[in-house]
């Protein structure tokens, strides 16, 4: 009987450790924001500027469910590549905070020949959880200030297109006869004016 009992005393301790162990390896896989879609959206715009610069706008905003699952937007950390200087950076929302309701706008003037950029938005989280990265955004910019190439217009005669002929040129015809019948008649009436007569 002493031996059944620490067999089920030893029983319980193994499936308590275990327990224990399972738990402690999903709390430290686990991040620190379980979530079944995407917390936060971002989105962005480009244009080449009058110094012929690219001008970025980056827009971020809470989903809904970031609206809940995020309480302190401190734990947000924001990077944006190139790192823009203050004159280069100019905030179109006149607040930092991100809500739901409406996007959060930005807009950063790269530096001349940038081709690449890039916005990431983070919670830092703790040695347990790690990095977890909401929004990760890299755009191309590099044709944005690209002038068309100037295209190779066909140069056309001043006289301009003309179709081709495939009847007969009635015309010219036409007025070589009247031509001819006129020519012909002045020729017959001073032919009969000057014509002798001879008497036998």
């Amino acid at each position: 009987m002493r031996h059944s009992l620490l067999s089920v005393r030893r029983a319980r301790t193994v499936v308590g450790a275990g327990a224990a162990g399972a738990l402690a390896a999903l709390a430290f896989m686990t991040p620190a924001f379980a979530t079944d879609g995407p917390l936060l959206e971002a989105k962005h715009s480009e244009q080449c500027n009058a110094q012929n610069r690219v001008e970025i706008t980056w827009g971020v905003k809470l989903t809904e469910l970031g609206a809940e699952e995020i309480a302190d937007q401190s734990e947000l950390a924001i990077e944006v590549t190139p790192e823009p200087t203050e004159e280069d950076w100019v905030d179109l929302s006149g607040s930092d905070e991100i809500s739901a309701d409406a996007w959060n706008e930005s807009r950063q003037t790269l530096p001349a020949g940038t081709t690449t950029a890039t916005l990431r938005v983070t919670i830092p989280g703790g040695k347990a959880t790690g990095e977890q990265e909401l929004v990760s955004l890299t755009v191309d910019v590099s044709s944005v200030c690209k002038k068309p190439s100037a295209s190779v217009t066909p140069t056309t005669s001043a006289t301009g297109a003309t179709l081709p002929v495939t009847g007969s040129n009635t015309g010219l015809i036409a007025g070589t006869a009247v031509v001819l019948v006129v020519v012909g008649a002045g020729a017959y009436l001073i032919a009969r004016r000057r014509r002798v007569r001879f008497t036998a």
